[in-house]
């Protein structure tokens, strides 16, 4: 289990002070610990060459012990959800304006925003990443923000604790594909963190001129 990583790296000296207990319970517990068994195996070259640096015996016991695991479960949209709440920090306040909204907007549809195939998941890079596109040109003036945003939001859930790549297409750019600055913000008050680390590259296709005035003014504001 996930608990023998606690078990070989957990010091507590004699002097510290007792622990807080946090009632925690068990569902939420298995979903924490398959979270961690997630992230330690896919970030675990990072970890071990950090580690290596310092402790070598650390890292390879780390390695050992996921060897001893074997593979990460799937990681399930009710898993991914407090992970994604947990990276962020309890206190942080993008965490929780993305709670309220998902809460809020649970029951809500959004299949009429993603026929538009404005925002959508499709193929890997060549580093086998998620690829998330955005396509500008496919923006009306009439579309339901809000909703694009729960759209964007849910499509992100099935990728975000992986690293993944933003491809933003540009083509056709035009005054009627801008985002209005009030929805810049909120978009990015509600982008979660782990996605936001996450993302390993944003690629702009076919950039013009009144995307670069476009981006400008957002900047000025940022």
């Amino acid at each position: 289990a996930v608990n023998d990583l606690f078990d070989n790296f957990a010091t507590i000296t004699a002097d510290a002070p007792p622990a807080k207990l946090i009632n925690i319970g068990e569902e939420q517990s298995n979903q924490d610990l398959v979270a961690v068994h997630h992230h330690l195996c896919m970030n675990l070259e990072k970890i071990t060459k950090i580690l290596n640096e310092r402790d070598r015996e650390a890292a390879n016991k780390l390695v050992g012990v996921l060897q001893r695991l074997g593979p990460p479960p799937e990681l399930t949209k009710k898993t991914i959800v407090p992970a994604i709440r947990g990276h962020a920090g309890g206190q942080n306040k993008t965490s929780n304006y993305y709670e309220d909204f998902m809460r809020q907007n649970a029951d809500k549809s959004t299949e009429s925003v993603k026929q538009k195939k404005i925002f959508y998941v499709q193929g890997v890079s060549k580093e086998k990443y998620p690829v998330a596109y955005f396509i500008a040109r496919r923006l009306e003036e009439n579309i339901d923000m809000d909703l694009l945003l729960l759209h964007i939001l849910r499509t992100l859930q099935d990728i975000v604790t992986k690293p993944f790549v933003l491809v933003v297409d540009c083509t056709q750019f035009a005054p009627e594909h801008q985002i209005a600055l009030p929805w810049c913000i909120k978009y990015v008050k509600h982008f979660p963190d782990i996605a936001e680390e996450n993302m390993k590259n944003i690629l702009i296709l076919n950039p013009n001129h009144g995307l670069k005035k476009y981006s400008k003014r957002i900047a000025k504001h940022a």
